[in-house]
């Protein structure tokens, strides 16, 4: 019992001294001015976050000044619907008009026009096909023989000029027949194929009538008869040839002739081929033209179709496609 009393007695005088030492510890603490807190760490910038504030006095904001991009590409405006409208390509479209005729023509036909100013052909979907050539392979004929006689330097004699003539203007098949063989016969129809660039066409073996010829070849043999540098005439026998082909009968300048492209009355250089087949019913007929300001325009035209139709039938397709292209 007295044990436990002295113990008691002992904390005390041992804990008050403490307790009154803390006390005066907390009252200086609380005493002290208050310190600012450590600075933490900076805080992430958003894609929108604003520049830290400046320690200047705060006063009006002043209106910051637009950086230009030092690399930006100056605007383009883009083309209105409306300018894009006007733009339009005369010759396509004339194809296309002439495309609807040939497509609803009774059996088999096909067109190409050569534009030698643009450099250009235009056509159907039939323009690569092949068919006879019938006697438009004549005027190939007459530039050859004109040729031949340029390379010889001479002229022609009477006889050749004479046969010429007749195979021209009145599409003289006899006339063609010698000219043909003078030539070396399928070497002649070799040297067209070659000298006008001809892709299609096929030599027919002993016929210089069945010559397989599409319309866009037809179109280049057009275009080889014009003068020019490194072309198969000289500026004089091209004239000679076109004036032939301008005086051809009327009633063999069908077609192309009668639509008259060159205006009223105008005669234009033509060569037309037709040939009434009875083994397989159907006329061949084809059309040549060459007319315009410096031999611009070449226009082809070729036909098979049933033979009551007539030769008429040809002739008007031929008219109907030259009037699509030239209304």
């Amino acid at each position: 019992m007295g044990t436990g009393r002295g113990r008691a007695a002992w904390l005390r005088r041992v804990v008050r001294p403490a307790a009154a030492g803390l006390t005066v510890v907390l009252l200086a603490l609380l005493a002290m001015p208050s310190m600012p807190a450590p600075p933490g760490p900076p805080a992430a910038a958003g894609p929108l976050a604003a520049p830290p504030s400046s320690s200047a006095p705060a006063g009006p904001t002043p209106t910051p000044t637009p950086q230009a991009e030092p690399l930006a590409a100056p605007s383009t405006p883009e083309p209105q619907p409306q300018a894009a409208s006007r733009r339009s390509d005369p010759l396509a479209e004339a194809a296309a008009r002439a495309r609807r005729i040939t497509a609803a023509t009774a059996g088999w036909a096909s067109f190409t026009l050569a534009d030698r100013q643009a450099g250009r052909l235009v056509g159907d979907t039939r323009t690569d096909e092949v068919t006879n050539s019938e006697s438009v392979v004549k005027a190939w004929l007459a530039a050859d023989l004109l040729a031949r006689a340029a390379a010889e330097k001479r002229r022609l004699t009477t006889y050749e000029r004479a046969r010429m003539t007749a195979m021209i203007r009145v599409s003289d098949d006899n006339a063609a027949e010698v000219i043909w063989r003078w030539l070396g016969a399928d070497a002649s129809i070799r040297r067209m194929i070659k000298s006008c660039r001809m892709t299609d066409t096929r030599v027919y073996p002993g016929w210089w009538s069945l010559t397989q010829i599409s319309s866009r070849d037809l179109a280049r043999l057009g275009a080889c008869l014009a003068p020019g540098r490194g072309k198969l005439l000289s500026t004089s026998a091209s004239k000679a040839l076109l004036d032939l082909m301008r005086s051809v009968a009327p009633s063999d300048a069908f077609g192309i002739q009668q639509a008259q492209p060159a205006g009223k009355g105008v005669r234009i250089a033509v060569k037309n081929g037709w040939t009434e087949h009875g083994g397989t019913g159907r006329w061949n007929v084809n059309c040549l033209a060459i007319w315009g300001p410096n031999l611009r325009w070449v226009l082809a035209v070729t036909l098979r179709y049933p033979i009551p139709r007539g030769l008429e039938y040809g002739a008007r397709v031929c008219r109907r496609v030259t009037t699509a292209l030239f209304p």
